[in-house]
């Protein structure tokens, strides 16, 4: 029963693990170089999160395109800030998550196995990540928000013409 619940926790831990990923892999601006998937150039991480991938390429397609917009020097600067909010949240999830697993593998690595505390700890974890999904969700929304109608219909036609 034991092998069991530590596999278990093994398994969450991996799953866990990609949750930095999942709060941005963008850092930098720019798409990914060789998957398209909204990882801002310069980075070699991978993308796994496709909420965040979303937010960073529609981002990086509207400062792009910003010209053929119309995009105000306000609505630029708004793009420019939620993209800077959307990292820190990354950095701040990344390191928070790191110590998560630190954490759990001292925990795993205690003599006596405390599942009471494994499963504290497993819950806090996902609370985190699910609260820093929440927070991209709610930064895309921002973004999305900020075109006006017809900018928004400009930016559809531009984007279909691209593809």
């Amino acid at each position: 029963m034991k092998k069991l619940f530590i596999s278990m926790i093994a398994l969450l831990v991996c799953a866990f693990m990609t949750a930095p990923v999942y709060a941005d892999c963008a850092v930098k601006g720019g798409e990914c170089a060789d998957k398209g998937h909204g990882q801002m150039a310069g980075e070699d991480e991978d993308c796994q999160c496709p909420i965040t991938a979303k937010f960073f390429k529609k981002a990086h397609f509207l400062l792009k395109n910003q010209a053929e917009l119309g995009l105000s020097d306000e609505q630029v600067e708004t793009i420019k800030g939620l993209k800077i909010d959307v990292k820190k949240s990354y950095i701040q999830q990344s390191a928070d998550m790191q110590v998560w697993m630190l954490d759990i593998e001292t925990k795993m690595s205690a003599d006596k196995v405390s599942v009471e505390e494994l499963n504290a700890l497993v819950d806090k974890g996902a609370a985190s990540m699910t609260a820093s999904v929440k927070k991209v969700v709610a930064e895309y929304a921002k973004l999305s928000a900020v075109l006006n109608s017809d900018q928004a219909l400009k930016a559809k036609a531009l984007w279909k013409g691209k593809k």
